[in-house]
C-alpha cells in the first residue's frame, strides 16, 4: 500500500514517508506570537491613558463636589441630597467619580419618604 500521492504535498498531522502520527512542533512560542500582540499593546495603550487621565478625574471629581459644598443646606434638601452624603463621598477614592454615590444615596433617601 502506497501512501505517498504525488499529486499532493503530505498532511500536516501525518508523515507521508512511514504514515505515522506527527504533531507538529509550534514555531512561535506564546509570548512571540504576532496575532497576540495588538490585544498586548491595546491593554498597555489602556493602562497608560488611564494613568495619564488620572489628574484630569480628579480635579473633577472635586470641582463636582465644591460646587455642591457650596450649596445651601435647602439647595441640598431639594435635591435630594444632605451636608452628610457629601462628607461620605470626601472618604472615597480621589478619582472615583461621586456621581453614582450621590445618586444612590438620594434614591435610598427618596425611598424611605414614601
Amino acid at each position: 500500500m502506497c501512501l505517498i500521492n504525488p499529486n499532493k504535498p503530505p498532511n500536516d498531522a501525518v508523515s507521508a514517508a512511514n504514515g505515522e502520527a506527527l504533531l507538529k512542533e509550534p514555531i512561535m512560542s506564546h509570548a512571540l506570537d504576532h496575532r497576540r500582540s495588538p490585544s498586548l499593546f491595546a491593554a498597555l495603550g489602556a493602562a497608560a491613558l488611564r494613568v495619564l487621565r488620572w489628574p484630569a478625574r480628579v480635579i473633577e471629581a472635586r470641582r463636582t463636589l465644591n460646587q455642591l459644598a457650596g450649596m445651601s443646606d435647602f439647595e441640598l434638601c431639594d435635591i435630594g441630597l444632605s451636608r452628610q452624603d457629601l462628607a461620605n463621598v470626601t472618604a472615597r477614592p480621589l478619582d472615583e467619580d461621586p456621581t453614582s454615590y450621590l445618586v444612590s444615596a438620594r434614591a435610598a433617601r427618596a425611598g424611605r419618604r414614601h
